[in-house]
């Protein structure tokens, strides 16, 4: 049976409570960072074999234009050094920017050792975190200036007739507070949103 109370992964209070449970699954809500969670993860096994599964194509159109709807919002700026953080199986960034410097990262793709990035994209990548409160600090810590994230919103929807948390491989889930109430944890900025999906950080 689920806990009436969970601590929350990414701000650790200890007032999570039941939010939605569907057969063995339950998702519970933070009520100080209003952070939304599941309570059970797949191995990394079960993990990599969904994302191999994934349709990112890189010769596709559509697909580089999904891409280019994140990256078209990053600042106007000298970037030397950008980072595509959990780019799954495919490098989708170096294709759609190829004048630029970008290294993909992957943890079960393209391990590479991270360093410091003028600009770090992350596209549909943080709902995956079972540990947020660490991948976070990664993404902050390897961030110089500029962070993009696109992830769905849970603040305008239905929970329990979402697609979004359908997906096994999708345990986190933000509102737009919650990305506030990150500012301090890791030392960002959140500079602007488009369509309650895209954000823009600064490292300060």
């Amino acid at each position: 049976m689920a806990q009436n109370s969970m601590q929350c992964p990414l701000c650790l209070a200890s007032n999570s409570s039941l939010y939605f449970k569907h057969k063995s699954v339950a998702s519970y809500k933070c009520e100080q960072c209003e952070l939304v969670f599941k309570d059970s993860f797949l191995s990394g096994h079960e993990e990599k074999l969904r994302y191999e599964q994934h349709n990112n194509d890189i010769s596709d159109p559509q697909y580089l234009r999904y891409l280019n709807q994140l990256w078209s919002l990053r600042p106007s700026l000298d970037y030397k050094c950008i980072l595509d953080f959990g780019c799954g199986p495919t490098k989708g960034l170096e294709v759609l920017a190829p004048d630029y410097n970008v290294e993909s990262y992957d943890a079960y793709f393209y391990p590479i050792q991270l360093k410091q990035y003028d600009l770090v994209f992350c596209c549909e990548v943080v709902e995956h975190f079972n540990n947020p409160k660490i991948s976070w600090n990664t993404l902050a810590s390897v961030t110089d200036n500029i962070l993009l994230v696109r992830t769905e919103t849970y603040e305008q929807v239905d929970y329990a007739n979402w697609y979004y948390k359908d997906d096994p491989t999708h345990v986190c889930f933000y509102s737009y507070k919650t990305l506030q109430f990150m500012e301090p944890l890791f030392g960002l900025k959140l500079l602007d949103s488009k369509d309650g999906n895209k954000f823009i950080f600064k490292k300060l």
